[in-house]
């Protein structure tokens, strides 16, 4: 499965940084549009619930968050425990916020069936945002997303490696990635065999919800992906933050927690944002932590 791989699109973006100054990526973790982040929403307005962030956001070259819900008018709600939904008038705030990048292989994007996630598609193309993750097909959800920025470049793969509830794979409809760890490291070394100058982001959705420390499969899994090519890899899905481990001077980040959420436990309201810097083949990641409160986070020392 997944041999062979195109690349989406090349997405040119002007750094905003003086000529010294390293290109850089800030990914963020999970961002929620419904229950208690669209009260918050009603009250303040969108802008409100990036305005701690924004001035950081706004100084890095490119920005990726995980999108945890579709974004549709579209009313065709699969069948599971929890299902959301956001407005698509909201993602014009998410991209004067700095976003420029949404991930859309995760267990929620799915929620309102194919007919949300293709509209989902088409709203947040429409706000000028990225998506990661998606494609007519397994093969081209699963295709990295190139960001280049001046004469730096990386390449960015997602998949969730989930369970979906209520949602049938089926290999050549639309949906987001689902390739498995293995199809991920046989991805990353065809692509590193064509490019192997190329540094590579592995963004992963998966790992036990409310642990705070990865399984022993998911650091088996993340090495896995490190020996086929990896350079960083960044996990969501648990709601709290894990642990980072450095293997072969790569660092594996298992899961940086909640963005914009309306969790109210500690566990859920601390969490990473991680500051991804590259230039001249060298690649390197830091984290910044935020706290949230009220659904809005804030970078915090």
């Amino acid at each position: 499965m997944l041999r062979y791989i195109t690349i989406l699109s090349i997405i040119l973006l002007p750094s905003c940084a003086e000529p010294e100054k390293e290109p850089t990526i800030i990914i963020a973790g999970d961002l929620l549009l419904d229950r208690g982040v669209r009260k918050q929403i009603e009250r303040q307005g969108i802008d409100a619930l990036f305005e701690n962030v924004r001035t950081l956001f706004l100084e890095a070259d490119a920005v990726i968050a995980n999108l945890e819900c579709p974004v549709t008018r579209q009313n065709a709600p699969v069948h599971k425990k929890y299902v959301f939904k956001g407005d698509p008038e909201w993602l014009p705030g998410l991209k004067r916020a700095g976003i420029t990048h949404l991930v859309f292989s995760n267990n929620h994007t799915y929620d309102q069936g194919r007919p949300g996630l293709n509209d989902t598609w088409r709203n947040v193309h429409e706000a000028g945002i990225v998506p990661i993750g998606f494609g007519k097909d397994q093969k081209t959800a699963c295709d990295p997303q190139i960001i280049r920025i001046g004469n730096a470049s990386v390449a960015v793969f997602s998949s969730v490696t989930l369970t979906l509830e209520g949602w049938p794979y089926f290999e050549d409809s639309t949906g987001m990635c689902q390739a498995s760890i293995n199809d991920l490291c046989e991805n990353i070394r065809f692509f590193k065999s064509s490019y192997p100058a190329q540094r590579v982001i592995v963004l992963l959705h998966w790992g036990f919800e409310h642990t705070t420390h990865p399984a022993p499969s998911q650091r088996m899994e993340a090495r896995k992906l490190i020996d086929a090519g990896a350079d960083v890899i960044i996990g969501h899905h648990p709601h709290v933050i894990q642990g980072m481990e450095i293997y072969k001077k790569k660092k594996i980040w298992y899961s940086i927690g909640n963005f914009v959420f309306d969790q109210q436990k500690q566990v859920n309201s601390d969490a990473w944002m991680i500051r991804v810097s590259f230039s001249e083949g060298e690649i390197r990641s830091d984290s910044i932590p935020i706290r949230i409160s009220n659904c809005i986070p804030s970078v915090v020392e």
